[in-house]
This record gives C-alpha cells, sequence and structure tokens, in this order.
C-alpha cells in the first residue's frame, strides 16, 4: 500500500504491505529501495527530479514470493511540508508601488519654463476677465 497515492517530487510516501506475513521489500524508479518488516510501515522520500504528471509503479516483494505492484502518481505542485533539503520560499507581497512617473532625473529647464509661461497665461487671463467685468458693471 503506497499513501499518498498522489504525490509531489521531493514529497513523502508511507510504504506497508499488509498482504506479506514476511518481510518485503518495495521499490520504484522514484525512490530507493525499502525494507518493510511484518505489520509495519516505512516513509520514502520521491526523488526531486521525478517527472511531473508521470505514473511509476511501485512493486512490493515479499521474501515468501508474493508480489504486487501500485501505482504511484507524481503531481505537479510542491510538496506541502518542506523536507530537509528544500528550500523555503517567501509569498509574494505584490506589486511594488513606485511614484508613478512623478519623479524623473531632475528638474528641466525647458519643463520649468513652460510651466511657468502656463501660470503666467492663468494669472494674466484672470486679471483680464475681472477687470473687464469691473469696467462693465461701472457702465451700468
Amino acid at each position: 500500500m503506497v499513501s499518498p497515492s498522489l504525490v509531489a517530487p521531493g514529497g513523502r510516501v508511507t510504504l506497508s504491505a499488509p498482504g506479506c506475513a514476511s518481510t518485503a521489500t518495495a521499490s520504484a524508479a522514484v525512490f530507493d529501495s525499502v525494507v518493510i518488516a511484518p505489520g509495519a510501515a516505512v516513509t520514502a522520500t520521491v526523488d526531486r527530479d521525478a517527472k511531473r504528471g508521470a505514473v511509476y509503479t511501485v512493486s512490493f516483494n515479499c521474501t515468501g514470493g508474493v508480489q504486487e505492484t501500485v501505482a504511484l502518481t507524481i503531481s505537479g505542485t510542491s510538496p506541502a511540508t518542506p523536507t530537509a533539503n528544500s528550500t523555503v520560499l517567501t509569498p509574494p507581497r505584490g506589486v511594488q508601488g513606485g511614484l508613478g512617473g512623478s519623479v524623473d532625473e531632475g528638474v528641466r529647464p525647458g519643463l520649468l519654463a513652460g510651466g511657468a509661461a502656463l501660470v503666467l497665461a492663468a494669472a494674466t487671463g484672470t486679471v483680464y476677465v475681472v477687470r473687464r467685468r469691473s469696467a462693465g458693471a461701472r457702465r451700468h
């Protein structure tokens, strides 16, 4: 018996041979062979380079000649619990927001002069409109 039957590369599986009255050996292409005592269970670590999505055959051989095979499927995800050799990754923390282009490589004289000209034009227009209204109000 293999538990779980779906495991990620680098994950762990528990192997037992309840049909064997004697010592059993479990082997597969994705982990080292292990010896299982009667009525016991052992843990095996799946190779990190196991092909994702592949199905491997786990063979159980009892000392008395009984043989059984079970399928082990490699999932496309990482193991839920990190193993001793695994690297712990930090979760993504979102977008690195900035000032949105409001800061450039300094003040450019051309842009500064253009902005000053716009402010001057707006101020001149305001004075012109206010003087014209006040002149029109005096006539009536």
